[in-house]
């Protein structure tokens, strides 16, 4: 439950800095409180960048498809294709990239 309020509200962090509306339309426009947004935009500010998970494959065998605004991750390895939440744990990727090798 909270993953998927965290990635409620990181959605329309990044979707509200990207459309160009002030604070006031973008909530009307979403039935958001002005307040909260503003409350995960701070958060946002204050969380450390993510880490980058150093991943060594055959070539071609690995491709980053698409890092969306939506703050989602899609990943091409062979033919499995995996959508990730952008702040997907840097650790459990990893061992989920070891694990599909």
């Amino acid at each position: 439950m909270q993953m998927e309020r965290r990635r409620f509200w990181v959605g329309h962090v990044a979707r509200f800095d990207a459309s160009g509306l002030t604070r006031r339309q973008y909530c009307d426009r979403h039935c958001l409180a002005p307040a909260t947004l503003d409350y995960w935009r701070r958060r946002a500010r204050m969380e450390p960048a993510p880490a980058f998970v150093p991943v060594q494959a055959r070539a071609g065998s690995v491709a980053v498809v698409a890092a969306t605004a939506a703050s989602v991750l899609h990943l091409r390895l062979g033919e499995v294709d995996l959508t990730l939440p952008a702040d997907v744990d840097p650790t459990w990727l990893a061992s989920l990239l070891r694990a599909l090798r």
